[in-house]
């Protein structure tokens, strides 16, 4: 669409991408049926195709008689949807770009709006570019999910490869990776590198890249909380202690000191029975699963 180096510049109007913008952008003058028809009536479409295509987008994202309201008499799903029958509505549109499209709604009506938001794009068999901060978001609507920092792709591929296998500390931060601890590299081979912490020598999936002395930081998606020492050859486990602790419903988030640094770790209620009289506990988690990645 634009590029200074080569010289490209496509006009807006030329473009064929449909948008919803994070605001929604909505016309605060304009019913829901003329904001949704004005990229048709742009296009010189006739008022009965205009009629027809409005109805069946009305009907498509369950905006049926709110035809003749206007966007400060909508909740904010509402007008999420009447942005995106906008963007959606020129059936010719060859890509649509979705702009944190649910940032402004509460966190349950976001969760069914991403997955209406998926079966859309099934339906529409649109590419679709998808932008957000979220992501849970992420992993629910996308095929692929490109990782980006500070202006820079760090990561693009299937949401299970990146998941897997991330190759830098922002993109496991950004994956939900939990940061366990700081070291060196002491030893390496093509099955497992071995890294220095101080008190303990910690087990991790050997990565490419990766040399004798290197510093770096220890990954792990998921680990164990116990009162005992659960540690074996597949295993790495490390002495910690409770700081504080607080029930989520679903999860208990612990706060936990390791070698007198806090770490915060999320942990499902009926996978855990520590408290706060188990002041000291042991961390367990596979080496299988744990990834270093150069600081």
């Amino acid at each position: 669409m634009f590029s200074k180096k080569k010289g490209v510049f496509v006009p807006p109007n030329k473009r064929n991408v449909g948008m919803v913008f994070q605001s929604y952008a909505l016309w605060p003058h304009m019913t829901v049926f003329k904001n949704i028809a004005y990229p048709l009536e742009v296009r010189k479409w006739n008022k009965n195709d205009i009629n027809r295509r409005v109805n069946e987008l009305l009907d498509m994202l369950g905006l049926q008689g709110l035809q003749d309201r206007y966007p400060h008499q909508l909740s904010g799903g509402q007008q999420q949807r009447v942005a995106l029958a906008r963007a959606i509505a020129p059936p010719d549109v060859d890509v649509l770009l979705l702009d944190e499209p649910l940032s402004n709604l509460d966190a349950k009506l976001r969760e069914s709006l991403r997955v209406e938001l998926r079966n859309i794009q099934k339906k529409l068999r649109k590419t679709m570019i998808y932008v957000t901060h979220d992501r849970i978001e992420a992993f629910t609507v996308a095929d692929k999910i490109g990782v980006m920092n500070k202006g820079k792709l760090v990561a693009f591929g299937k949401a299970s490869e990146i998941m897997e296998n991330p190759r830098d500390t922002f993109t496991a931060d950004f994956l939900g990776y939990i940061r366990l601890f700081d070291g060196k590299v002491i030893s390496i081979n093509d099955l497992e590198a071995v890294i220095d912490i101080g008190d303990y020598k910690i087990k991790c999936k050997s990565p490419s890249k990766l040399e004798i002395g290197d510093s770096v930081s220890v990954y792990v998606l998921n680990l164990e909380l116990s009162r005992e020492n659960r540690g074996s050859l597949n295993t790495n486990y490390v002495r910690a202690s409770i700081r504080g602790m607080i029930n989520l419903g679903s999860v208990i988030e612990y706060e936990i000191d390791v070698q007198g640094k806090p770490i915060i770790v999320k942990i499902p209620l009926k996978e855990t029975n520590i408290n706060l009289n188990n002041k000291d506990i042991y961390l367990s988690f596979n080496k299988d699963i744990t990834i270093c990645l150069k600081i």
